[in-house]
């Protein structure tokens, strides 16, 4: 049976307002950017409030973020307002060369796991759907050979098959929180 933590490169509690330190035991820690409090949670304790649009967490570019095969990007996300735009939760590379992430769209009601590479199908939609604010959602996307799939809340709401490609990579942060785009 294989570990929890096998494969695992980046695991970020968020349960500290000063610091994002790895506990995957890669030292892929982030820094804080932006105004953030810590707020006590009925479902964590306590977890991360990001201020705004110029918030995030930067995780510097490493080798083990250069994900180029399977893979599986998990976050929790509590949403207090709606947004006007596509908004990356958490993802990889930038606004002209994207690597992988995670998006959600209130004006589209649209959940996307992104994997961009030398293929020809890059994303997985969810369908259109309530996204409703004041609400914790776990978010997943997960890469598997050739099919890719999109989670929320534990139920698979999207997938796609072949022509994933090989994903690119890039020596941009990965970010959790504002993208500086979008």
């Amino acid at each position: 049976m294989a570990s929890l933590n096998e494969g695992l490169v980046l695991a970020l509690p968020l349960d500290d307002a000063r610091q994002a330190n790895d506990v995957s035991g890669n030292n892929n820690h982030g820094v804080i950017t932006g105004a953030v409090t810590l707020v006590p949670d009925d479902l964590f304790g306590a977890c991360i409030k990001f201020s705004g649009t110029d918030t995030k967490i930067v995780v510097a570019d490493q080798p083990s973020l250069r994900l180029t095969g399977d893979m599986t990007l998990s976050l929790w996300v509590y949403l207090e307002t709606a947004a006007s735009d596509w908004v990356r939760v958490l993802g990889k590379g930038d606004l002209t060369q994207r690597n992988y992430g995670l998006w959600y769209s209130s004006s589209e009601k649209q959940w996307l796991f992104q994997v961009y590479g030398t293929g020809a199908v890059p994303s997985v939609y969810s369908a259109p759907g309530e996204i409703k604010l004041h609400t914790w959602y776990h978010f997943a996307g997960v890469r598997q050979g050739d099919k890719a799939f999109l989670y929320l809340n534990g139920d698979q709401v999207g997938a796609v098959a072949g022509a994933l490609g090989t994903p690119f990579t890039s020596a941009d942060p990965l970010t959790l929180g504002f993208a500086g785009y979008h």
